[in-house]
């Protein structure tokens, strides 16, 4: 299975970009992203780093967090739409049905990774607790094949 990030980029870009000078509007996404994937543990396979991103967000949006850059917000914009929207690579009727999501978030997290370590040193200097493989109960995932 090939996914062309730059197909998905190009989709979804010129929607993605409206976020950075809207916070109220992309809080409303980031909520809307929580939601779907919260009872779903197949995204527990990017765990920490995809609970990272999520607090990044929360305090980028609060105004506590500041160093969060456009194309970083632009990048993640692009993979919570990707998710939420109708449009996928493998329909969600078959076994593998959320792997090319997986995968998106994958793409994501791997482009704002220096961000995320960034983000990760601004947690501890603030003296609020690190995220890390620990925080999250099991990252094994499971796909039903049946």
């Amino acid at each position: 299975m090939k996914i062309d990030f730059e197909q998905i980029k190009n989709e979804f870009s010129e929607k993605a970009s409206s976020f950075y000078g809207d916070s109220e509007k992309f809080g409303e996404l980031i909520d809307e992203f929580t939601e779907k994937i919260k009872d779903n543990k197949i995204f527990d396979s990017v765990g920490s780093d995809l609970k990272l991103t999520l607090e990044m967000l929360k305090d980028w949006i609060s105004g506590d967090y500041k160093e969060l850059s456009k194309d970083s917000i632009t990048i993640i914009a692009i993979g919570f739409l990707y998710i939420l929207s109708p449009m996928s690579i493998i329909p969600k009727f078959v076994p593998l049905k959320y792997l090319d999501d997986i995968l998106v978030l994958g793409y994501v997290i791997k482009r704002i990774k220096s961000e995320l370590e960034v983000y990760r040193k601004w947690r501890a200097d603030n003296g609020l607790p690190d995220i890390d493989k620990d925080d999250i109960e099991d990252e094994t995932v499971y796909i039903d094949l049946n």
